[in-house]
């Protein structure tokens, strides 16, 4: 599921415009003042990505709050999130 998980993340960002970094920079925003800071959260979350590691809970929770999507998803890939009733019960 964790392969899944980053090919559909990586389509919605692709649908939405966005960079990975400009991800990292959402999901990481208030958590870092300098620009060392920001690389050394950018470098980790690259790393889950690279090694198809699933994130922690907190990070996919803020994902789906700044891409404003439905956990279904990011985590089934159903674009319309139709399909799942409780979402919440299945992990990804």
């Amino acid at each position: 599921m964790n392969e899944r998980f980053w090919e559909n993340l990586e389509i919605l960002l692709i649908d939405k415009g966005m960079s990975w970094a400009d991800l990292a920079r959402k999901i990481f925003k208030g958590q870092y003042v300098y620009p060392s800071e920001f690389n050394r959260l950018y470098q980790t979350f690259r790393h889950y990505k690279s090694n198809r590691l699933m994130p922690q809970l907190k990070w996919v929770e803020r994902i789906v709050a700044v891409l404003e999507i439905d956990y279904a998803k990011i985590c089934l890939g159903g674009r319309d999130g139709t399909s799942i009733t409780d979402v919440r019960s299945h992990s990804c």
